[in-house]
């Protein structure tokens, strides 16, 4: 459940405090100056912002003084409240120790301490061009660095939450801090989402203090008008005990434009000793989008300690589609684990990763990076181009529950692993490609000739085929072939699918595609098999095993479209091929280096005069099934044969004999 933060704003002096200083309200009294500025862009220069400026006395008036040509200027015991309709700009560093705007105001370069918290309301406009210190932060309004991108900012254009400024400098704050918008922090969510186009993209920083307790970014429970747009959120500094970063927001977006120094960044520059932890949660329900780069696109520079990220909600790089799209995980040997947990194996907290352009876990040593999708979660590739994956010591997960296929591109799984989809593998968009993979699923949905698991390798897809039928919707890179297999009884069954046959049959033409079907045991089942193009549609075969390059079997299909099914093969335990084909028309006597060979039937038998010796003779009857062979020792070979109608091969020699 969200945390939901109740908190009033309260006006009032304090006396005794330090060596009896009064704190003050100081209230912004410039409403009855026209020509305020009400744009969304607000410069950097001075123009339209000179209409008050912080260090000016007659910017202010105090309810306490009657002469408010005595009042004194705002400090780090005082409220500051800046005034609807107000515009106030800092031309020197200002202090205060909270701060109220329901106005303009304008850090023009100047840098603000506030001790305690910051307050944007709904008509209020916050323009950074300097750092802002401040305890907690709520937003109604507008907190944004209008004037920079992604790709031009600097680090000193900042919103620092969980900061007090009870002296002259900002100290970091050991507590708990929290960020709550309602508002715009950052700049408007563009471009739209599953765009390309170049935006201009935000260019304000969040940083937080990591000896902070906790670090709450979240938005008032019902409110979903909110924008948060930072380039980055991450802690400064090294810190000396845990902490937990709460995300508790439904978007979090940061649009990164072309050539950006600045991609998003969650929680990087990490300098932590291994005995602390630090936890990243994205809560259930909440969505944070980034269109940048998750945790860390090269190996840290600093020591970098144990790290826990719970996405308990989703987080989603697929949709704002930018090539910064990065899921980057890198360790140091030595300095802790980072632990990727995507759900905490309940349905409440599910957890749903969507993957973007690169994928890129790189562990120092085996064991540093654990990447675990849980129970009930879900990991979908949803970039718009197959994306990168680079893995360094077997980090790459083997096992998953819900895995889902969604992107133009398709993906290429690492090689030489045993992955399992313990649920559901959805295939929606996009090709899936094995090589030496292998590839376990509870069940799938979906399967197309726009997305089908690639078969190109040894790895091979394993499900289990039931009594009623079972879609394997596999191919090759050249096409879709897939096989539907409905057992006897329920069955285990690998399925991998090759473009080229390797074997023939006598008086039939083999169609292109080739499937290996691996029954976890022995049963017949009839096969639905659907070459990627079927060229040999008469009395249509479904053929099965290979002898000597000679498939073994041939059983009559029914033919539909492209699909050639059959009832009763047989399926032995162990990788068996089949292949699909029709009859061609017999050729006669055919031999390419014996103009001699004599081929006839005879008094129930078959006769073959002047073959080589060492030729295999094989006799099929009509249907394709094998009767007899033998191999030629002398120039005159006779096989008893039942009386009727045979294909006889010979060497390279095909020929139909008639035997009475």
């Amino acid at each position: 459940m969200k945390n939901i933060f109740t908190y009033g704003i309260f006006l009032f002096f304090l006396v005794g405090i330090g060596n009896n200083v009064k704190a003050a309200t100081f209230t912004s009294r410039l409403s009855a100056i026209t020509g305020v500025p009400t744009s969304t862009q607000i410069t950097s220069s001075n123009n339209g912002l000179r209409i008050g400026a912080w260090t000016a006395k007659s910017t202010w008036y105090d309810p306490a003084i009657v002469d408010t040509t005595t009042v004194a200027l705002p400090g780090v015991n005082d409220d500051v409240i800046i005034s609807s309709g107000d515009s106030i700009y800092l031309n020197a560093v200002g202090y205060c120790k909270t701060l109220n705007v329901s106005g303009v105001i304008c850090t023009n370069n100047a840098l603000l301490n506030i001790n305690g918290d910051l307050t944007v309301a709904n008509t209020g406009i916050f323009s950074v061009i300097k750092q802002v210190y401040c305890k907690n932060t709520f937003n109604y309004g507008k907190i944004w660095a209008s004037t920079k991108t992604n790709s031009n900012t600097t680090t000193t254009v900042a919103l620092y939450a969980g900061y007090t400024c009870s002296g002259t400098t900002a100290a970091a704050s050991t507590d708990s801090c929290t960020i709550l918008n309602d508002g715009i922090i950052g700049w408007y969510r563009t471009p739209s989402i599953a765009t390309t186009n170049t935006p201009k993209g935000s260019g304000l920083f969040v940083y937080y203090p990591n000896i902070a307790k906790a670090v709450n970014i979240t938005h008032t429970p019902g409110v979903t008008s909110y924008v948060f747009t930072p380039v980055l959120i991450q802690p400064v500094n090294a810190g000396t005990q845990s902490q937990d970063l709460n995300l508790y927001i439904n978007e979090s977006v940061a649009v990164v434009g072309t050539g950006s120094s600045y991609p998003f960044t969650l929680h990087v520059n990490d300098a932590f000793p291994t005995t602390y932890k630090r936890t990243c949660t994205i809560a259930a329900g909440d969505t944070v989008f980034v269109a940048g780069i998750f945790h860390k696109n090269s190996a840290p520079s600093v020591i970098q300690g144990s790290m826990i990220y719970n996405i308990y909600g989703c987080l989603d790089m697929g949709s704002y589609r930018q090539t910064k799209n990065e899921f980057d995980i890198f360790t140091i040997a030595g300095n802790g684990n980072v632990i990727v947990n995507i759900g905490d194996g309940t349905q409440a907290n599910a957890g749903t990763l969507v993957l973007g352009a690169v994928v890129n876990l790189n562990a120092a040593s085996a064991g540093q990076i654990v990447f675990n999708p849980t129970q009930y979660s879900t990991v979908k590739f949803g970039y718009k181009a197959a994306p990168t994956i680079t893995v360094t010591n077997n980090t790459f997960p083997t096992s998953f529950y819900n895995l889902i296929i969604n992107n133009t591109g398709g993906v290429t799984l690492p090689s030489s692993l045993n992955i399992n989809v313990n649920n559901a593998l959805t295939l929606s968009l996009g090709n899936l490609t094995l090589g030496t993979t292998n590839l376990t699923a509870g069940s799938i949905s979906g399967g197309s000739a726009t997305s089908y698991v690639i078969t190109n390798g040894t790895g091979t897809l394993t499900q289990t085929a039931s009594a009623s039928g079972t879609l394997f919707p596999i191919g090759t890179t050249t096409g879709y072939a897939p096989a539907t297999i409905t057992p006897a009884s329920d069955n285990i069954i690998s399925a991998s699918v090759s473009a080229t046959p390797t074997g023939t049959f006598s008086g039939y033409a083999v169609n292109m595609n080739e499937w290996t079907l691996t029954p976890q045991t022995a049963t017949t089942a009839t096969l639905a098999l659907t070459p990627t193009t079927a060229t040999n549609t008469t009395s249509p075969a479904i053929f099965s095993g290979i002898t000597s390059g000679i498939y073994a079997a041939s059983t009559s299909a029914v033919l539909s479209g492209n699909t050639y099914t059959a009832p009763g093969i047989s399926l032995a335990a162990l990788a068996t091929p089949f292949a699909t084909g029709g009859t061609s028309t017999a050729t006669g006597l055919v031999s390419n280096s014996n103009s001699n060979l004599t081929i006839y039937g005879s008094n129930n038998s078959l006769v073959v005069r002047n073959a080589n010796v060492g030729d295999v003779v094989t006799v099929y009857g009509l249907t394709g099934s094998k009767v007899a062979s033998s191999v030629v020792n002398s120039d005159n070979t006779t096989m008893k044969l039942t009386p009727g109608t045979y294909v006889v091969k010979v060497g390279s020699a095909t020929q139909k004999v008639i035997v009475q």
